[in-house]
């Protein structure tokens, strides 16, 4: 054996690095959430609050201004606060004797963007709010009431998204009219009304003297007794029909609709009742057998 150095081959396995982790991919930064009406409405709401210290006359500009004001807030916030300064500038209007203006602040430029940016249900209620607060401040002006909603009507029908609102401020005008003048003489003196005759001027008659009277229960009792005279003519009981709805709404608005619940018959009571009559019939008999066996024993 040879003194010379043996060299030893080894294989070595080449080390495979490790995998590495997927990398994670780092997520945007949050952004704080910001609240849906963000609005600064203190200067809204300050003037609001200051316009009570004044006048009436004083008040109108200051809560116009609010309305008018030009950086165009209508969120939640914004939105309440306007339609509160609409109610109140309709209320100085009316301490100031100036009814009419009224109309021109619904449908004038003070309010058009409110309208424009606010939902029909909205605005249908804001101007319904209006109308019952001029109606509350002025509740014997009947013809400027019924005037003020013929106004609004015709401005519904000049604009678009109207129409809940024309059919609310309508229910209104019939209300206003028939507190003023319930027009019976129409239908009388009308052409449909001039051909009848006996029964048929007596049914209108009576339909009349209850419209005067406002009662719904004598209403319905006359147009059952009458049934054929104010029934089978289509154009009569269009009439008739329009007249109760606008007699119900009349009395809803005074508080004058009277409900009677049909209650249920009580067999307790019945059944006390003829028991009652049940012993009235054997006391009865009782003092007849009575007074007949003193006879024979006399």
């Amino acid at each position: 054996m040879s003194g010379e150095p043996v060299a030893i081959a080894m294989e070595v396995e080449a080390t495979t690095p490790p995998a590495s982790e997927p990398s994670v991919p780092t997520p945007p930064p949050v952004e704080p959430v910001v609240e849906e009406d963000e609005e600064p409405v203190t200067d809204l709401v300050e003037l609001l609050e200051s316009a009570e210290d004044l006048e009436a006359a004083e008040q109108i500009p200051v809560l116009s201004s609010i309305l008018l004001e030009t950086e165009g807030r209508y969120g939640p916030k914004a939105t309440s606060v306007k339609e509160r300064a609409v109610y109140a500038v309709t209320r100085a209007y009316c301490a100031a004797g100036k009814h009419v203006e009224v109309v021109n602040l619904l449908t004038g430029d003070v309010c058009s963007g409110f309208f424009e940016n606010v939902t029909k249900a909205k605005c249908a209620k804001v101007v319904r709010a209006v109308l019952d607060i001029v109606c509350a401040v002025a509740p014997t002006e009947l013809e400027m009431q019924a005037d003020m909603c013929r106004s609004i009507i015709d401005w519904t029908t000049t604009t678009s998204k109207r129409t809940f609102l024309r059919q609310r401020v309508e229910a209104k005008l019939a209300s206003a009219d028939h507190k003023s003048e319930v027009d019976i003489s129409g239908m009388l003196s009308g052409r449909q009304g001039v051909k009848y005759a006996g029964t048929d001027i007596e049914a209108m008659s009576a339909i009349a003297a209850a419209a005067s009277r406002r009662s719904l229960k004598e209403f319905q009792e006359v147009t059952t007794k009458f049934k054929h005279e104010l029934q089978d003519d289509l154009l009569i009981k269009h009439h008739l029909n329009t007249l109760y709805e606008q007699l119900l709404e009349s009395n809803l608005g005074k508080g004058q609709l009277i409900v009677y619940e049909e209650s249920e018959k009580d067999m307790a009571m019945e059944k006390g009742l003829q028991v009652i009559a049940n012993m009235d019939q054997v006391v009865t008999s009782l003092f007849v057998r009575s007074r007949a066996l003193r006879t024979m024993m006399a």
